[in-house]
């Protein structure tokens, strides 16, 4: 998936969001672990990939409205790194 993915309205949405956007609703609570990753053209350096403060809220809201919980949220950095949020 790319970085950003367009909506109909033809506004951008991080990549992160638009996938948690894409979840059904759960009939029960589950917590999920969402991997963000970024890398080169060549695909041979990871980049940074930490999500700003705004797709943490919406992606956290989003979740609860799908009765769901994030239990672990991993990104890439600068340094190439796999941090994790959680």
């Amino acid at each position: 998936m790319n970085n950003k993915a367009s909506k109909e309205n033809n506004d951008c949405v991080h990549a992160e969001v638009d996938c948690v956007s894409r979840l059904k609703k759960s009939e029960k609570i589950n917590p999920i672990s969402l991997v963000v990753f970024r890398t080169n053209n060549q695909g041979t350096k990871l980049l940074n990939a930490k999500p700003c403060i705004n797709c943490i809220k919406t992606i956290n809201f989003t979740l609860k409205s799908k009765n769901y919980r994030l239990k672990k949220l991993c990104y890439s950095d600068e340094n190439g790194e796999i941090c994790v949020l959680c």
